[in-house]
Order: structure tokens, then C-alpha cells, then sequence
């Protein structure tokens, strides 16, 4: 059975859910590691384990910024220009 794209639907919903997932645990691993009660070995675990942590957030945040300027400029994304909140 073929995998299905990561422009579908169900991907996408995972992909959203992993980042969430993934900003949530890192959140949590700050809180615990700004507490000051962790051991070095384990303040260590932590920051390797938030760095993971955050190379995944980071690479999700590109895809969508990737996905934003297809959607802008579907000729040419590389040329799409960011939108500009409005003025109130």
C-alpha cells in the first residue's frame, strides 16, 4: 500500500499534531529544567532530548512556511512576498 503524500489531508493533520506534540514536551522539559532540581546527568538528557525537540518544531515551521508561499505564488514560490497584517 502506497504512503500517502504529505499533501494530504491525514498528513497534514499529522504533521500538525506532531509539532504540537513535540512544542508541548518542550515546554514541559523547560519548566522542569528552569526548577533547578534536575542532576547534571539529567539537565544534560534534557537538553539534548529539547534540542531534538526544537529541530523538529524548527523543521515543521519551514514546511508551512513552504506550504504559505506555494499557496502565494504557486508559479513561483520563491518570489512569493509575506502577507502583511492590515492596518486597524
Amino acid at each position: 500500500m502506497a504512503k500517502p503524500s504529505a499533501s494530504t489531508p491525514s498528513a497534514e493533520t499529522d504533521q500538525i499534531e506532531r509539532f504540537e506534540h513535540s512544542l508541548n514536551e518542550l515546554e514541559q522539559l523547560v519548566g522542569r529544567m528552569e526548577d533547578g532540581e534536575l542532576s547534571l546527568d539529567e539537565s544534560l538528557q534534557s537538553f539534548e532530548r529539547g534540542v531534538a525537540l526544537y529541530r523538529d518544531c524548527e523543521s515543521a515551521l519551514k514546511q508551512a512556511r513552504l506550504r504559505v508561499s506555494k499557496l502565494l505564488d504557486p508559479e513561483d514560490p520563491d518570489s512569493a512576498e509575506a502577507l502583511e497584517p492590515e492596518a486597524p
